[in-house]
Parts: C-alpha cells; structure tokens; sequence
C-alpha cells in the first residue's frame, strides 16, 4: 500500500513528520507492502514552518499513485490551496484513494478542493468557523474522527496518533504495538 505525505513550503513538521516516522518504522518490520514517500508540486526543497529544509522525493509527476493520502498543516495551507497544479493533481487522484487524512490546518486544503461536504472531522478550534463553510456535517476538536473514506486529526500532535491508527486498520495491532514501543509510546487504553 502507497502513502503519501504532502509537502508544501510552511508545512508543519510534526503534522508531516510525526505520521511519516511512524509509518517509516512500520516499513522497516513489516513484510506486507507498505511504501511511504513525501510527495510535492515539484523535487525543489521547501523550508518549513519552523525553517527545516526538506526535499520531497518525488514531484506531483512521477509520484507512486497514493492508496492513502496525507494533508498535514501548516502556516503554507492558505497559500497552497491557491496552486492550480496541486488543486488539478488532487481532483484526479481523490476519487481513487482508499483513504485521505488531514491533520490540523491540512483541512483548510482539503475543504478548498471540496473534498469536506458532508463530512465529520476534527480540527483545530480556531479554524471551525472557517470549516463549517465547507458545508461538514460537524467539525470538533476531537483528537481523530474517522469518517469512512476520510479521516482528520484536530493538531499536529496527533500526526504519531494517527500513524498508528493507520497501523491497526492496514497491518494490526501487533505491528502499530511493535511500532509504538520502538518510538517508546506505551501502550495505552484508547491510544490505538
């Protein structure tokens, strides 16, 4: 299975990396497939919020076909939803997707593109207002919510939550536990 993590120049990187690292660990001790790869309008580096340099490994054009694609926020959201090769890659990949998740301010994107009509999802509070013009069926502040095709998570902390989350619904709860104890995450009630 393909997973995609979207890059953008003012991404966060815990919203980006934090799901990424869990499902890069989960990619070293699973013999199912599972590829992870950051993906991006281009090759060029882009900097981040907090100012890291990344380079995605691969282009909107000879990117893998994401399974399950990830939005994660940003302060860049606003200006990258704006992009009208990204708005015209999205349109062409979204109907085959198993899956798309947003993480924090990701939503903003995925609403632009209208992918959040008629949804639930969580996301930060300060952008529910701006949410709920997206015609959703409900927005809170929720750490996961998970409806079918579409999962979201309200802050970039909750980036490692749902990488395992993602573990227990693909791979199972053997391997998001082995991945949880390597990043020293102790099992927990609720947690996964």
């Amino acid at each position: 299975m393909n997973f995609g993590v979207l890059l953008y120049h003012e991404v966060n990187e815990l919203a980006a990396f934090g799901i990424y690292s869990v499902l890069a660990l989960a990619q070293k001790i699973t013999e199912k497939e599972l590829n992870v790869f950051t993906l991006a309008k281009s090759r060029k580096s882009i900097i981040t919020d907090g100012g890291l340099i990344v380079t995605p490994q691969y282009a909107f054009a000879s990117s893998h076909s994401p399974d399950v694609l990830i939005i994660p926020g940003g302060a860049g959201v606003f200006k990258v939803a704006k992009d009208k090769q990204l708005v015209e890659y999205f349109t062409r990949l979204e109907p085959n997707l198993k899956l798309l998740i947003t993480v924090s301010s990701g939503a903003i994107l995925a609403g632009d593109l209208g992918f959040l009509y008629n949804k639930r999802l969580s996301a930060p509070l300060a952008l529910h207002d701006a949410i709920e013009s997206y015609e959703v069926l409900s927005v809170s502040g929720n750490r996961i919510t998970k409806d079918d095709r579409y999962w979201s998570g309200s802050s970039p902390t909750g980036s490692i939550e749902i990488g395992l989350e993602l573990l227990v619904e693909y791979y199972g709860t053997t391997i998001a536990n082995q991945v949880a104890k390597k990043l020293g995450i102790a099992s927990q009630q609720g947690l996964f």
